[in-house]
């Protein structure tokens, strides 16, 4: 007859000691140097991918930084809202490139520092876009807000995340204008 209460203990005895030596075994595996510089690895790795991409988005938004104590300006600024709008600076003018959006507002405006007379900046906020705009002799500053700036070739419409760009652009071209009107 099978004596049930000893094949119990014997089945529970076998159970422990596989448990035990796969515990064991865990144990040595978590801890071999080896599997944990190769964990190590994979987690720099996938940190280093990130920063990269983050770097690359910043590097899309602008592609070279502008210093505004310098004369000697070249970056651009990408800005999309309503299309896409790149904004680009020299050591000579200022550069509105309009893609997207309605026809009309497609097409590349140059605008020489020397010829700009003013500018004006209308911050975005929550609910409305905002504008910058460059005022040149016989153009009218946009009157009726955002339609007239959304229309007129020397002004740029942007969101409310592009205001501290817009506000930095505003300072580095008024700083250039009063350089070469001192100069002059």
């Amino acid at each position: 007859m099978v004596d049930w209460k000893e094949l119990g203990k014997k089945t529970f005895d076998v159970t422990k000691n596989v448990t035990e030596k796969s515990v064991d075994s865990f144990q040595e595996w978590k801890d071999d140097p080896k599997r944990i510089a190769k964990v190590e690895k994979k987690k720099a790795t996938k940190k280093a991918r990130k920063e990269i991409e983050k770097a690359e988005k910043r590097k899309s938004k602008t592609k070279d930084t502008y210093h505004s104590d310098s004369k000697k300006t070249n970056s651009t600024i990408l800005i999309k809202h309503a299309g896409k709008t790149e904004i680009s600076l020299t050591d000579k003018a200022i550069t509105i490139k309009k893609t997207g959006g309605l026809d009309i507002h497609k097409g590349t405006n140059i605008i020489p520092f020397s010829r700009i007379t003013s500018i004006q900046l209308r911050p975005a906020t929550n609910f409305y876009a905002g504008y910058i705009h460059f005022s040149i002799p016989g153009s009218y500053p946009p009157k009726n807000g955002l339609t007239d700036a959304a229309a007129d070739v020397n002004s740029v419409l942007f969101s409310k995340k592009y205001n501290g760009q817009m506000e930095e652009l505003k300072s580095i071209v008024e700083k250039i204008i009063l350089k070469d009107e001192l100069e002059d």
